[in-house]
Formats: C-alpha cells, sequence, structure tokens
C-alpha cells in the first residue's frame, strides 16, 4: 500500500500544487535519489520534489501508516534533509504527505512546515 500511495501522490502532483496553494507557479517534479557512496553517507530517496519558479523547493515525504504518523517519521525526514544539496536563495518548504495524518507530537515538533492527509484531497 505505501508504495501504491507514493505513486498516487507523484501522479497527482496538481492536486498536491493546489492543495498547497501554488498551482499557478510553474514548477518540476519529480523524487529525489541519492544512492550510498559511503558509510558516512547512506543513500537516501525524498518521495516527491517541487522547484519552482518563484525559487521555492518543496520537499514532500510521503507516508502510508495504518494510524497517524509519529515522530519517528519526523526523525528520519530530518536525517534525509540534512544530506539534501540546498540551492543558495532558494526557499525550503517542507511538507508531509501522510494517508491518515499525523499525531499532535508531530504536529506541534516543527519538522514539517505543513501536514496533509488524504482527506485534504477531497
Amino acid at each position: 500500500m505505501a508504495y501504491a500511495f507514493e505513486r498516487y501522490c507523484r501522479k497527482n502532483h496538481r492536486l498536491i500544487a493546489n492543495i498547497l496553494g501554488f498551482s499557478a507557479v510553474q514548477y518540476k517534479h519529480g523524487a529525489f535519489f541519492n544512492r550510498s557512496t559511503s558509510v558516512e553517507d547512506p543513500g537516501f530517496q525524498i518521495d516527491l520534489v517541487f522547484e519552482r519558479a518563484d525559487k521555492t523547493v518543496c520537499i514532500c515525504e510521503i507516508k502510508y501508516t495504518e494510524s497517524q504518523a509519529n515522530v519517528s517519521v519526523g526523525r528520519e525526514f530530518a536525517k534525509k534533509l540534512a544530506l539534501f544539496p540546498m540551492k543558495n536563495n532558494y526557499q525550503y518548504q517542507r511538507v508531509l504527505i501522510s494517508a491518515n495524518g499525523a499525531s499532535q507530537e508531530l504536529s506541534a515538533g516543527g519538522v514539517f512546515d505543513r501536514i496533509i492527509s488524504v482527506g485534504d484531497f477531497v
């Protein structure tokens, strides 16, 4: 189910752009992969990245879980974000797309700027 949810989100990038409020801005989108190059720099994947014409990069973590996403999702995302190649003069928006929302602890944790769930897709 997790892989199917990721595919659904990538396929419906326009809907996500609309939910996040930048559908009128031109953008490129896709997944980001960093292959493992050493023990200190393990490989990782960012599920969906929007590079927008307004010099904003929207970095999305997509999680399908049976219950609400919890703080472990935030810790995992923070590790990926620390390794993500940042561009000068760009702003960054960190987004969690979760099938079942997020726990209060994760929502209040400040790791994500926005959290959207399947309920926001309708």
